[in-house]
């Protein structure tokens, strides 16, 4: 046999540079940590080239087979024990490694790499792989070392400059040759070369699987089954060309697959599209009910507007009859007056005494105090009318003032409706209520001043919310959405600086309708943020702080933060929206971009943040519902603010509405003020009583004074006397008439003044020309967009509400209104379902189109909806069933002809293997047992293999696969063959599990009793016997899997111990035989050396003297601190024999009374010794 003799390294770890010469069998001993897999992974890197690192696998038992972990070589090279450029013993080296291989006639053959590596690199370069042939090199022709140095002092020889020159020479002088492989050149073929040199009989063992068997057993662990060692460990991985078939079913199911979408999608559109009809509908009714409703009503406030105007008119007309009647009577009071005078003038000529001229004088005093008299009185009737008035007005006077209104209806009662001067009914009685009110006068006046104040402020605060909401009417009509003034402010200022600005809400679009409140409410202010470049972003912050009182509220992203190139995850509110803005896509990912969606409130209490669609928010500690604040409307999205234009309308025209009125209250308020401060300084005033009692003294004496005047004129023509009475009585009566038509007037100008303000008030004064404007133009407006609804049921639907209503306007149109609100109401609901229901389609559609709020679901949806369902049953469906068609004609052909015929090639490679590893350990019992493998089909797998099977005999069994025939269990092999068409068509069936021909069986090893004939397979003993039990099985495989490989033909199946020229045979194993008794250790051992496999084994301290039995070499290792070393021992035949000899393990009963015999002297009569 070629065995190992010598292993060499030169900064390898923390050995020093140094020689470890094997002979035969060695065991690497040493504690935990020494380093004996830092050994055993120096082997497996010269064996592999270092540049396989497939089939390298650093400390693999260690790791348990896991390729994680810090063992690497670049780790070895530089000697590293921790994190670092502190953690490294050299921070770079030049590292040589060899293994020297003699022949049973001592012929060298030296493999060895040569490798440098840096502690700045992250991995070691190769400079070379050499073979050595006819040299048994040391490490003293690597190194330099000065005297003194010691074995770790000196430096490695340049490869290039020394070693190989030098090499080179020594191979010829033996008779060899150097084959050098630079590190261009493939490790693989440093393999296959060495083992030309190696291999028994020079028959070569394929590289690829001698580097997979050699790796399988230095990583030979606790294997669970032995399914898994035999798919592991003994065959390779060499899968079915399924590439065709594979395509084949993938493609059939891919068509199959997009033959469900598209039902799916049918079974989608459908209901989406009968959805979208009854919308269509129910918009058609809310048109009709809308213009009915304009039409009621302006119909309704045109007929009031009539009203009002007649009223006016004739208000109007009646004044100027009752001017003119009073024009009339001034005329003629002046001609009567002329006469009068002129008529005691000669009454007086003739009656001229002194009695006369008294008479005369106490006349005019008379007539002077009742004038007096009678203007106090109108005063008193003046103010009395104004506050009778205020009950028009009632509602203005505050409740707890209530008292007022019941005063002023008894001042009303107690005045009467006549006029001074026979106005009051009772004098007395209205001076005290004028009294009464006198005392409520302040409070009352407080009262209204403070009310007509707050309707002051409040109209104020509506005319600048009209204001406001004008603004962004204005700014939605020109650019789709409104931000505030502050913010376009601050842009115009930053343009201003050349510095190029842009809003957040403006670079980013909505792609899921259904979370925009969501998006819209937890963004916030940060939708006005105003994103520059990184460029400019200092300047447009210095320049915000400067100007912070001007620009309140106004955000600068501060972009330098912002790291652009990330992607929003599915399932956060950042996955709703979108934008072709690196800048706005990493801002929005950073606000929100670990804020998930959550539809349910079992979602939103989820770890971490959510949203839901209402815009319940969860910060993660504390849940709270927000809103769109009052002047926040949609901004995100090129036109996200036109969805709320006409309710945004609606508001200003209400608004509007709301001003009007307020004004109107605020008139009637300081109508009811007036009123009563028309009461200052009443107690300075003369009372009525007074008035009243002056009034009717001077008309009585004025009347005692007539009849004395008329005594003395009797003295003078009667005639005079006479038309100077019937005058008196005319003027009297023309006085009265006076009277009436002053009154007259007065009540002409309130109806003309009721009338005008009626027709000059807001939009909700009925009748107002305002109303009358605002109405018609709604109506005229509706009648523009609306106008075939008169011709489509609209008129009929009109008149029908009309009859149900007697023909009143104003109960017709409150009547549509309701059934107008119920629609809206139910449109309102309807349109985002349907839009929700759109976007449950495009989770199957992801490049259906983006449809909004913005868009028209009568218009855009409903055609793009009708379109894709005559696409798909017209066109898309049809192609795919034939295409799905074609594909499964294919995979039939392919199945047939490539993947089964394969199959049959792998399971026949199979049962090869089964029968050579079995045919191998037949001769070679183990503990009194016989091991033999056997397999069988995979219950997963098993149609497939009967049908390889059976079309061994007849391929035409295949021919109903994937046809649209009928298979049934009748059908020849039909239960294998549904079976099969299952597997292969099943969206549920992975195909790449069928490529791996491993897959179809299941293993199993047998064990015979060589004695009893007792069987017994592994599967039943795992679980239940003990660690060796368990393990013997696997290492006698392994073993004859390697002798097979190494040796095969040359290996005489049924010969212990006989082998013709043996070649390598090099097994490395990691913790060898852990569970394993001594017993079963050496029973092991001497298996492998029949096989012609020698073992480098590693092994902890404890197992030394279990070991030294067996092994030719001990290697010591021992470790302390950063530094490692080796003693090497080799115990002789006649040591081992000896050991043997003296160790109870090998004693039987005899043995065992024999030694208690020989030392009987050695122990008390009670047995103790």
């Amino acid at each position: 046999m070629i065995g190992l003799t010598r292993i060499g390294m030169v900064n390898w770890h923390q050995f020093p540079h140094q020689d470890i010469d094997i002979d035969g069998n060695a065991a690497l001993v040493g504690e935990n940590r020494s380093g004996k897999s830092t050994l055993l992974d120096l082997i497996q890197t010269v064996m592999s080239g270092n540049g396989l690192g497939k089939y390298l696998e650093l400390n693999a038992r260690a790791s348990g087979g896991k390729r994680k972990g810090r063992r690497s070589v670049h780790a070895y090279i530089l000697g590293r024990t921790g994190d670092g450029p502190e953690g490294v013993k050299r921070p770079e080296a030049q590292c040589v490694l060899f293994l020297t291989f003699e022949r049973p006639d001592g012929w060298p053959v030296t493999l060895g790499v040569v490798m440098e590596a840096r502690v700045q690199d992250a991995k070691e370069s190769t400079r070379a792989r050499f073979i050595a042939d006819g040299v048994k090199l040391s490490v003293d022709d690597l190194v330099d070392r000065p005297e003194g140095s010691g074995e770790e002092g000196g430096l490695p020889k340049d490869w290039d400059a020394v070693i190989r020159p030098w090499l080179e020479s020594a191979c010829v002088e033996a008779g060899g040759q150097l084959i050098a492989h630079p590190e261009s050149k493939p490790a693989m073929h440093f393999v296959g070369d060495y083992l030309k040199l190696l291999s028994t009989g020079r028959l070569p063992i394929p590289p690829d699987r001698f580097l997979r068997a050699f790796g399988n057993a230095a990583r030979l662990k606790d294997i669970s089954s032995v399914n898994d060692f035999i798919r592991d460990y003994i065959l390779e991985k060499d899968d079915v060309r399924i590439d065709q078939l594979r395509e084949s079913i993938r493609d059939y199911r891919g068509y199959a697959r997009e033959i469900t979408l598209l039902r799916k999608k049918l079974d989608h559109l459908k209901p989406l599209a009968e959805r979208i009809e009854a919308h269509a509908r129910h918009l058609r009714l809310q048109d009709i009910t809308r213009w009915g409703e304009a039409r009621a009503k302006a119909l309704s406030a045109r007929i009031a507007m009539g009203r009002h105007q007649r009223l006016a008119r004739e208000g109007l007309e009646k004044q100027a009859v009752v001017r003119a009647d009073l024009e009339r009577i001034k005329c003629e009071w002046a001609e009567l007056e002329a006469e009068r005078k002129g008529l005691e003038r000669l009454i007086n000529a003739a009656s001229e005494t002194q009695r006369m001229t008294e008479l005369r004088g106490q006349r005019g005093d008379l007539e002077r105090g009742k004038k007096d008299a009678f203007n106090d009185i109108l005063g008193h009737y003046k103010v009395v009318v104004d506050l009778v008035n205020v009950l028009l007005a009632a509602d203005m006077i505050p409740p707890n003032l209530g008292r007022i209104l019941e005063t002023l209806r008894l001042l009303r009662e107690q005045g009467g409706a006549d006029q001074p001067p026979r106005w009051p009914k009772d004098p007395q009685a209205v001076e005290g209520l004028l009294g009464a009110l006198c005392l409520e006068r302040e409070r009352l006046t407080g009262s209204l001043e403070t009310a007509a104040d707050a309707l002051t402020v409040e109209r104020a605060e509506v005319d600048g919310r009209t204001r406001e909401l004008t603004r962004q009417i204005e700014e939605i009509t020109r650019r789709g959405f409104s931000i505030r003034p502050e913010v376009e402010a601050l842009r115009e200022d930053l343009r201003r600086m050349g510095i190029p600005s842009h809003l957040l809400c403006e670079r980013l679009e909505v792609v899921d309708e259904g979370w925009r409140l969501a998006l819209e409410v937890l963004l916030g202010r940060d939708r006005e943020a105003i994103l520059v470049g990184r460029e400019h972003v200092e300047t447009a912050i210095r320049h915000l702080q400067d100007n912070r009182r001007i620009y309140r509220g106004c955000r600068v992203a501060n972009s330098r933060k912002l790291t652009e190139g990330g992607a929003a995850q599915p399932g956060t509110l950042a996955s709703v929206v979108r934008s072709d803005d690196p800048l706005a896509t990493a801002f929005v990912l950073r606000r929100i971009g670990n804020v998930r969606l959550a539809e349910t409130i079992a979602d939103l209490h989820a770890e971490g943040r959510a949203i839901m669609r209402d815009g319940t928010y969860d910060d993660g500690l504390a849940v709270e519902v927000r809103q769109l604040g009052r002047n926040d409307g949609h901004k995100i999205g090129a036109n996200a603010g036109r969805s709320s234009l006409r309710s945004l309308e609606r508001e200003r025209d209400g608004l509007r509405a709301r001003s009007a009125e307020l004004e109107k209250d605020r008139k009637r308020h300081g109508s009811v003020l007036l009123a009563f401060r028309g009461l200052e300084g009443w107690a300075e005033r003369p009372g009525l009583g007074q008035a009243v009692d002056r009034f009717e003294h001077a008309r009585d004496g004025l009347e005692e004074i007539a009849r004395a005047m008329a005594e003395e004129r009797d003295r003078a023509d009667p005639a005079y006397v006479e038309r100077l009475a019937v005058i008196d009585v005319q003027l009297e009566t023309y006085r009265e008439e006076e009277i009436g038509l002053n009154q007259a007037l007065v009540l002409a100008k309130r109806d003309v003044e009721g009338a005008t303000s009626r027709l000059s008030g807001g939009e909700q004064e009925a009748g107002s020309k305002f109303q009358v404007k605002v109405l018609r133009g709604r109506y005229l407006g509706l009648f523009s967009t609306l106008g075939p609804i008169r011709t489509l049921g609209g008129r009929e639907h009109f008149l029908d509400v009309l009859a149900r209503r007697s023909g009143k306007l104003e109960a017709a149109a409150v009547s549509l209104g309701a059934e107008r609100e119920k629609l809206e109401k139910y449109l309102a609901g309807e349109a985002p379902e349907i839009l929700r229901q759109y976007v449950e389609y495009t989770r199957l559609d992801e490049s259906s189109p983006a449809f909004d709020s913005t868009h028209s679901i009568q218009g855009d949806l409903r055609d793009w909806v009708a379109e894709q369902i005559v696409t798909i049953e017209a066109n898309s469906l049809q192609r795919y069933e034939d295409l799905a068609k074609q594909a499964a004609e294919r995979a039939e052909y392919y199945f047939q002809h490539a993947f089964i015929h394969e199959l049959r090639e792998r399971f026949s490679r199979v049962e090869e293997a089964v029968y050579s590893m079995s045919q191998a350990l037949k001769g070679h019992p183990f503990h009194n047992e016989r091991y033999r493998f056997f397999h069988e089909p995979s219950g997963s797998h098993h149609a497939v293999w009967e049908l390889v099977q059976r079309s061994r005999e007849d391929d035409s069994l295949l021919l109903p696969l994937f046809q649209e025939v009928e298979i049934t269990e009748e059908t020849p092999h039909g239960e294998a063959l549904l079976r099969v068409r299952d597997l292969l068509l099943s969206s549920d069936v992975e195909v790449e599990a069928f490529a791996d021909y491993r897959n179809y069986f299941v293993f199993d090893l047998e064990m015979i009793d060589v004695q009893t004939k007792r069987r017994t397979n592994l599967e039943s003993r795992q679980g239940t016997g003990s660690g060796a039990e368990q393990q013997t099985p696997y290492y006698v495989a392994i073993g004859a899997s390697l002798a097979t490989l190494y040796h095969r033909a040359r290996h005489r199946v049924g010969t212990r111990g006989v082998m013709d020229d043996p070649g390598l045979g090099l097994v490395i194993l990691d913790e060898a035989f852990s569970n394993m008794d001594p017993k079963n250790v050496w029973a092991a051992f001497e298996y492998y050396r029949d096989l012609g496999l020698q073992l480098i084994v590693a092994a902890p301290y404890d197992k030394r003297a279990v070991l030294l039995e067996k092994v030719e070499t001990v290697v010591d290792i021992w470790r302390d601190g950063d530094y490692a070393d080796t003693e090497t021992s080799y115990p002789g035949a006649r040591l081992r024999e000896e050991l043997a000899r003296r160790n109870p393990a090998h004693y039987d009963m005899d043995d065992f009374r024999r030694f208690v015999e020989a030392h009987s002297s050695r122990f008390d009569e009670s047995g103790r010794g």
